[in-house]
This record gives structure tokens, C-alpha cells and sequence, in this order.
């Protein structure tokens, strides 16, 4: 089978697991991903970054073990298996065999095939076990560790710091997290993915790198049925990927009495930051406390100069939603201590992301919530 017969039958499979029910968290994820086809490996392998597939294997399988295959590829991202396999505190090749029990376990039990020509490290003994208490079990009996082993999981790219390793993938699975949320497919998260999703999302990440990876689903290019992607030519007409502007974001910030000068200067500063790099077409600036002091509207090309931010008193959200209930942006970023009244909002269909400071108790009828620790 030639190189295009192969990538033609994994992109099959690929847009299979894009248009099926519930698999939103599993194709934004596996989209992040980048792909090399070589015989670095005998079957797959990946870094967390990139998934390295032998051609010449991959070209006895079927799609639904194909498909199997990047799914236990993933899983070993998903589960942390490449961070964790490398702090040099682990055996790397006993940990990769004690993720591989994990994943094929959890894939079986959710009725994905395994490929047959692949030894299956899927032990009904390990059913229910984490991955670190596979990997003590086997540490304690060595007979159990399969001979002539060949990890699938590779060490981070020599040109890429540990730290931006690490980065990178968690940055990955959080922008499947959020386009599974936004999608409105939730479902499509594994409940065993959401404690380390709940770790991830944790408020100790510093606040401003929450809001960059909500930011970023916003900045990411659109598609275009306007112009067929001849790659998947005859057998599926795809769109092309096409650049597009953001359209109205609306930005609420609460200046009353209990918001200190650091943290308006702070959060100021990442609004200017998201008007650089997200580039909405028009975005309305409001500053509030009881009354509206700021009120300006800025379009594509504007710079967003320093502005004078005061206020004090007590805090009303009123003007600001009749604004995003009058002209119904896609999103509105709202700056506030959360001690405060909201208004109804069952009409508001603009996405709504909070960015909470002082108030962990914080609770909204509508929009997602990150509480700013500074």
C-alpha cells in the first residue's frame, strides 16, 4: 500500500471520530497533534507533541484498530504517562508498560478495538488499578514485564525545555476540554479524564494562563465551505482552514472600592494583551462601580493606549449587561470582585467568562469562572 493509500485511510478514520456522537474531547485533541509517518518504531509512539506511525503497520490494520491505535496513543497524554515517564525518578520502560495496561484497559471498557498484531498489555488483573500502582506491581515482579519491550513513549524534542514540554501538552488537553464544553459535548470527557482535568484547571495555575487557553479557542482560524480542501478529494468534500477576525468582544471592569490599583493594572494589562493577539473587530471597554466611568468603543487597527482607571464605592453589573444584551457580542470578559447583584440573564446569549477576585464562593447562572489570585 503507497504512503497517500495510508494517509487517506487514517484521515477516514480521523474524520469518522470527528462526526460521531461524543467524541468532541477525543478529535480536538487528537487535532492538536502532529504527525510523522517513519519507521522510528516498529507500530506508533508519541512525545505528547507529535505521534510518529509506522506506514508499513499501519497498513495491516483495519480503521476501527486504527483507530484504537490513536487512541491509546492520546491516552498516554491524557493520563500524564509522558510527563511523569521522564522526571527520572521511574523506570521509563516499566511506567510506559504500566500506562499501556491503563489505556488498552479503559479503551477495551469503553468498546474501542485494540490492534490485533500489537501485544496487548491489557491484564484483566489491572482493572480498577492507576497506573502507579500497576507500575509497583510490576517493579515487585519482573517475570510479569513482557521481553523485548518496545516503549511508545518517546522523551521531549531537544530543541523544547521540560517546562515548555510539559506546557505544551497540558495547554493541548485543555483546549480539547473547552471545545468539548463549548460544543456542548461535555459528555464526550472521560469521567476518568476529569480529575486530572479538575487538577489542570486548578485556580493555583496563575489566572491569566486560564483565561490565555479560553482566549485561544477564540484565536484560532475558522473554516471555509467556500473552497474544498482537494486533499480529501473525491471521497469527502472538507473545508479549508481560512483566517478570520473575531467578531465583537465586550470587556466589563469592576473598579469599585475593593479592587486594589495592582490587580486593575494587572488585569489591564492581559486585556491590552488579548486585544494584540486575538484581534476582535470591535471591542467595547467599560469601567463600573456603581455608575459607569469609562464607556469607549475600539475598532480593528485601534491602539488600546493606557487609560485612566479610577473609581470606589459598591459595584452594579446593570449597564454593562443592557450593553451585551443591546449588542450581543461573542464574548464578554467580565472583571469583578463578585460581590455583587447580577442582573437576569436568560436572554444573554454571548459567551460569558468571569475572572473572579476575593470571592471563591463566586457563583453565575451563565459563563465560566476563574478566580484571579493576585
Amino acid at each position: 500500500m503507497e504512503l497517500k493509500d495510508i494517509l487517506r485511510k487514517v484521515d477516514r478514520v480521523k474524520f469518522g471520530l470527528m462526526t460521531a456522537r461524543k467524541t468532541t474531547f477525543f478529535s480536538a485533541l487528537l487535532a492538536s497533534m502532529r504527525f510523522v509517518y517513519d519507521d522510528s518504531n516498529k507500530y506508533a509512539a508519541t512525545d505528547g507533541i507529535t505521534i510518529w506511525m509506522n506506514p508499513d503497520f499501519v497498513a495491516t490494520l483495519d480503521e476501527e484498530e486504527i483507530l484504537g491505535l490513536l487512541l491509546h496513543e492520546l491516552g498516554h497524554s491524557i493520563f500524564e504517562h509522558i510527563i511523569i515517564c521522564f522526571e527520572g525518578k521511574l523506570n521509563p520502560e516499566v511506567h510506559n508498560i504500566a500506562g499501556d495496561h491503563y489505556i488498552n484497559l479503559w479503551l477495551l471498557a469503553m468498546g474501542y478495538v485494540l490492534p490485533r498484531n500489537v501485544p496487548a498489555y491489557a491484564d484483566k488483573q489491572y482493572i480498577g488499578w492507576s497506573t502507579m500502582k500497576i507500575y509497583l506491581d510490576l517493579m515487585k515482579n519482573p517475570q510479569k514485564k513482557p521481553k523485548n519491550y518496545i516503549m511508545d513513549i518517546k522523551a521531549p524534542p531537544k530543541n523544547m525545555s521540560k517546562q515548555e514540554h510539559v506546557l505544551k501538552i497540558t495547554n493541548n488537553i485543555m483546549k480539547a476540554v473547552i471545545q468539548a464544553e463549548m460544543s456542548n459535548d461535555p459528555g464526550s470527557i472521560p469521567d476518568t479524564v476529569k480529575q486530572l482535568i479538575n487538577r489542570i484547571r486548578n485556580p493555583e495555575l496563575p489566572w491569566n494562563a486560564l483565561l490565555a487557553n479560553y482566549m485561544d479557542i477564540y484565536a484560532q482560524d475558522d473554516y471555509s465551505w467556500s473552497r474544498p480542501n482537494k486533499r480529501f478529494l473525491p471521497d469527502f468534500y472538507m473545508p479549508t482552514l481560512r483566517s478570520l477576525h473575531m467578531g465583537q468582544m465586550t470587556v466589563g471592569m469592576d473598579v469599585s472600592g475593593s479592587t486594589t490599583g495592582k490587580v486593575l493594572s494587572l488585569q489591564f494589562a492581559e486585556v491590552k494583551y488579548i486585544w494584540d493577539t486575538v484581534q476582535p473587530q470591535r471591542m467595547h471597554l467599560m469601567t463600573f462601580d456603581v455608575d459607569v466611568h469609562l464607556d469607549e468603543i475600539y475598532n480593528a487597527g485601534d491602539l488600546l493606549d493606557d487609560v485612566e482607571i479610577k473609581g470606589g464605592g459598591g459595584t452594579k453589573l446593570d449597564a454593562l449587561f443592557k450593553s451585551i444584551r443591546k449588542e450581543d457580542p461573542v464574548l464578554a470578559l467580565i472583571f469583578t470582585d463578585g460581590h455583587v447583584s447580577i442582573p437576569d440573564m436568560t436572554d444573554i446569549e454571548s459567551d460569558i467568562i468571569w475572572i473572579i477576585t476575593g470571592n471563591s464562593r463566586f457563583t453565575a447562572p451563565k459563563g465560566k469562572i476563574i478566580h484571579c489570585n493576585v
